[in-house]
């Protein structure tokens, strides 16, 4: 098949899916769990849920921003919906917090229709699998693996009972091929797509469907994202305003036109192509990608700050 080709079915399915709108609580339940909900994708993904008239159940390690994320996002909710929260150390799996997770979940497991996974949060600095100390690797797979997968088999059981179900699972924002820089992570990242993969034939049965969202390029709060061509990036409100009338119609998107051409082109052009296009970005927005682990957080949750101040939803859609 022709790349011509591959671009034009691309956007004949971008096209499609936003043409043809469904009520996503009608067609898989209220209840929505989202974790790592205090990263800015979690935090718009929550926001669009509360507004399509879902209830929300969102699970992050941070209790304080925690605590004002729900603030903000019950502004978003129709009457009669609620937002529960779960403070969560993703780094521990079998703490006693993974017990309030089941706990929770249990109560309204007959009204669990979504899970979405957002594997986005955690990263720390460094490109190579040496520059990790033994720890740093353990917290990786904590956060990015055994975390998802965990959370995943807790929800199925539910899903099945209720015979009806969609697990959204959104990977790590950046390159659609294995590059030098923050490589190790992206280790992770391709976990991820290979487990939506498999569980799809294990739920395929259940009437449970399984979608991967592989985002681009996302702008940020840096200086250094927004030097960079506005074309190519989105911002995590209009990055989840673009997937919206994706999820649950596909199994596997980039979330917007450009990154699905951008995807197409990047994973069949010539590796030299690729690899220019990489350190052309690197050379605009390298020093701020390459900030430590304190910086990063604190950049992420000042961009949060920010969003959470920002969210007017006193007008509900229809």
């Amino acid at each position: 098949m022709s790349n011509f080709k591959f671009f034009f079915i691309v956007i004949e399915l971008n096209l499609w899916v936003k043409l043809f709108t469904k009520s996503l609580k009608d067609e898989y339940g209220e209840y929505v769990v989202i974790t790592n909900v205090v990263d800015c994708i979690g935090f718009q993904f929550a926001k669009a849920f509360a507004k399509k008239g879902h209830s929300l159940i969102l699970i992050a390690s941070k209790s304080e921003v925690l605590e004002r994320v729900k603030s903000a996002l019950e502004k978003c909710v129709k009457p009669g919906r609620k937002v529960e929260i779960i403070v969560y150390d993703e780094t521990q799996p079998e703490h006693v917090y993974f017990v309030k997770v089941e706990k929770l979940l249990h109560e309204v497991k007959d009204k669990i229709g979504i899970l979405l996974n957002n594997c986005s949060l955690k990263l720390k600095p460094g490109n190579k699998l040496l520059d990790y100390s033994r720890n740093d690797i353990l917290e990786l797979l904590y956060a990015n693996v055994a975390y998802p997968v965990l959370i995943t088999q807790l929800v199925i059981p539910f899903m099945i009972e209720n015979k009806k179900g969609l697990i959204v699972n959104v990977t790590m924002p950046d390159n659609f091929r294995p590059v030098e820089h923050k490589g190790f992570p992206h280790v992770m990242r391709e976990f991820i797509k290979f487990f939506g993969e498999v569980i799809s034939r294990d739920c395929d049965a259940h009437n449970i469907d399984v979608q991967t969202v592989n985002p681009g390029w996302i702008s940020n709060r840096r200086q250094g994202s927004k030097r960079f061509p506005d074309f190519l990036l989105q911002s995590p409100a209009t990055f989840v305003d673009s997937v919206m009338p994706c999820v649950g119609r596909t199994d596997k998107s980039c979330g917007c036109l450009i990154h699905s051409i951008l995807r197409e082109f990047l994973n069949n052009a010539p590796k030299i192509v690729h690899e220019t296009i990489y350190y052309a970005y690197r050379a605009v927005n390298g020093k701020y990608d390459d900030l430590n682990e304190s910086q990063e957080i604190d950049d992420m949750m000042k961009e949060l700050e920010e969003n959470i101040k920002e969210c007017d939803c006193e007008i509900h859609d229809q």
